[in-house]
């Protein structure tokens, strides 16, 4: 076996073991241009949730750019790349989403961390999933509440405490047509 944390690969009989992993976040460069920015907050967020989620996608993480609490991923089929991190002691997890697909990427990356999230009591997590604002990412809108208003046709929104409107359409990351948006929808539901 190979002596540091990798996937595993049958060509160098790797396995990756989360708690082997470094602690210390690498150096790297992740262009954020037009990223998307999503936030789960949690009122209980079990250490186990991101080092699960790091092996569930082993296979997607780029240039083996992984640490306990974060990893990059890159998914040729959607051209999209993904920083994921968690905060234990803010009991968060960042999502940052870029790429032609970043919707689409965005949501199977959810539905990652929703399997996870089924495995314990959901309500005793106390989860909250929210889209952060492009040029203030403390301000975060509510994920439900932006479907809701792309479902109803609302073009632009202001959220509670910003200072101009937005399109909810570039918040969600859609650049898809609305078919392909609904599907994507239904996907992360």
């Amino acid at each position: 076996m190979d002596s540091h944390a990798g996937a595993w690969e049958p060509e160098n009989h790797s396995i990756l073991i989360p708690d082997l992993l470094p602690v210390q976040k690498p150096d790297f460069a992740f262009d954020t241009t037009r990223a998307v920015q999503f936030r789960i907050d949690y009122r209980f967020l079990p250490r186990s949730v991101m080092p699960r989620f790091i092996v569930n996608r082993h296979q997607e993480i780029q240039d083996e750019l992984r640490w306990r609490k974060g990893v990059i991923l890159k998914n040729e089929q959607f051209n999209a790349s993904a920083l994921i991190t968690a905060d234990d002691e803010e009991r968060q997890i960042f999502i940052t989403v870029n790429g032609n697909q970043r919707r689409d990427y965005f949501a199977t990356i959810l539905k990652t961390l929703r399997t996870i999230h089924n495995s314990f009591e959901v309500e005793k997590l106390g989860i909250d999933e929210r889209v952060c604002l492009t040029d203030n990412p403390k301000l975060t809108i509510s994920l439900t509440h932006l479907y809701r208003l792309e479902k109803l046709g609302q073009r632009d929104y202001i959220p509670e405490g910003a200072e101009k409107d937005y399109l909810v359409r570039e918040l969600l990351g859609t650049v898809e047509t609305e078919n392909h948006e609904e599907e994507t929808h239904q996907r992360v539901k």
